[in-house]
């Protein structure tokens, strides 16, 4: 019923001397890789992002946590997929949802479905204010929930009240609790499904913990309901991209009736697709870290149909139709970004850039 998903902040380098340009720029590069596999860059999904959705044939282990972890899920069988798409709020949505600045919208293509997720970025730090599926809208309208500042390092935890009100079925109130997200793990993740798909790269792991109490007005010193959720999100340390993500929501209620609701969905971009390949080869972009002018290499038998350039938080600050020889990243505020390239026949590229 209820669902998270991915912010982060922008990493700044400074150049003091020219003597040491190289020399520093080399390092960068060597520590953010370095450091990919203990830290997540961003908590949103590359804006378009398409995920299978799973309904694993046997129980799916994720108790093993900390350094170097092992994950192996060879028991995913396909039925369905899932986009990710975010966009501004309308007028209605940040008078509903005070304070959000993005809107996450997860479209199931069959049978149609949707969700949404509210998140409020304010600095470096990521919110969520509210959240709706199936039936079920919270308001994070006593206090958000907090998920933390990005980049966000391995170990490290956030834990905090939530409150506001919710609705049901019919069903208003008000709803107090707890909400916490920790870097819990980092390690590889080994992911096989039952069409032929496969993934083994190595991934940091999100955990989000939630227990909400749910009042209603008759007996407002009572809860009528429990929920408890358990969220995983395995990011991808190569793509700074989520590669992987399930989601436990258990509801407990004699008066809104128990429910039990599970999900798994694997990133179809450079994971388990049998059609999108891990890398696309035959286009290179460069210089990188770059400065004023991007240059970008594109073999001939390849037409470019869509272009992005991506911040940390997923939004769009750049975007091309035709088949680009260079991009303009002259006006670019120094930070990490990605490009996001899609050919004509449907197969996509994300590369990171580092704007000096």
């Amino acid at each position: 019923m209820i669902f998270f998903i991915n912010l982060s902040t922008q990493i700044l380098f400074e150049l003091k001397n020219t003597y040491y340009e190289n020399t520093f720029t080399f390092f960068s590069i060597f520590f953010i890789n370095l450091c990919f596999c203990q830290e997540i860059e961003t908590f949103n999904t590359v804006d378009g992002s398409k995920f299978l959705i799973y309904d694993p044939t046997s129980t799916i282990d994720q108790t093993p946590s900390g350094s170097g972890s092992n994950w192996s899920f060879s028991n995913l069988n396909r039925i369905g997929e899932n986009t990710d798409n975010y966009s501004v709020p309308n007028a209605d949505e940040q008078n509903t949802f005070q304070g959000t600045t993005e809107v996450l919208t997860v479209q199931k293509l069959s049978p149609p479905a949707e969700r949404k997720l509210f998140l409020k970025h304010a600095a470096n730090a990521t919110y969520i204010t509210g959240a709706t599926q199936e039936g079920i809208t919270l308001n994070y309208s006593g206090e958000n929930a907090y998920v933390g500042e990005f980049p966000m390092s391995f170990n490290t935890q956030n834990s905090g009240p939530v409150s506001g009100t919710f609705s049901y079925d019919g069903t208003n109130g008000t709803f107090t609790g707890t909400f916490t997200a920790v870097v819990d793990a980092h390690g590889n993740l080994s992911l096989s499904d039952n069409s032929g798909g496969n993934f083994n790269r190595g991934v940091t792991r999100l955990k989000v913990v939630q227990n909400l109490n749910l009042f209603v007005a008759v007996n407002p010193f009572a809860p009528v309901a429990t929920v408890n959720q358990l969220s995983y999100y395995y990011y991808d340390s190569s793509e700074d991209n989520i590669a992987f993500r399930t989601n436990d929501v258990s509801l407990v209620s004699t008066l809104l009736g128990n429910q039990n609701s599970k999900s798994f969905e694997a990133n179809n971009q450079y994971t388990l697709s049998d059609k999108t390949p891990q890398r696309l080869e035959g286009i290179v972009i460069y210089p990188n870290p770059v400065k004023d002018v991007t240059n970008i290499k594109i073999d001939k038998d390849i037409n470019i149909v869509s272009l992005k350039i991506l911040n940390l938080i997923g939004q769009t600050i750049y975007h091309t139709k035709t088949n680009p020889v260079d991009l303009p990243t002259n006006k670019l505020k120094r930070g990490l970004y990605f490009v996001v390239l899609e050919t004509d026949s449907d197969r996509k590229y994300i590369k990171k850039i580092i704007k000096q």
